[in-house]
């Protein structure tokens, strides 16, 4: 046997049950007897519907010119995988952006990053 606590943790709870739905279609419901005759009252502020209508910040578009080989480099390190060729646990992607030529390097280790931009 359950017990029902007070109408306002009723009512977060169908709130929460019905995908986080507004404080107008709950009314509705409880007028309706759908509810299981729980009567519902004001809604009170939900973290997770706070969180939920955040936006991500985009990136804007870069703007840049590329008119030679090498002037601009996209980088990326990929890792650690577990299945490993030779000990090596990680893979270094250099697309230049004017010609789109790659080139992947495995490495050991991170550290080694530095030493293949310098080179």
């Amino acid at each position: 046997m359950t017990s029902i606590g007070s109408d306002d943790d009723c009512t977060r709870l169908w709130h929460m049950r019905l995908r986080h739905t507004d404080e107008i279609f709950l009314q509705a419901l409880g007028k309706q007897d759908l509810l299981k005759g729980v009567k519902t009252c004001e809604l009170k502020l939900c973290e997770y519907c706070v969180i939920g209508k955040k936006t991500k910040v985009k990136f804007s578009t870069a703007i840049h010119c590329t008119e030679e080989i090498l002037d601009y480099i996209h980088t990326n390190i990929w890792g650690p995988i577990k299945a490993s060729i030779e000990g090596n646990h990680y893979f270094v992607f250099f697309i230049d952006d004017f010609s789109m030529r790659c080139w992947v390097y495995i490495i050991r280790h991170k550290e080694k990053v530095l030493e293949l931009i310098v080179e």
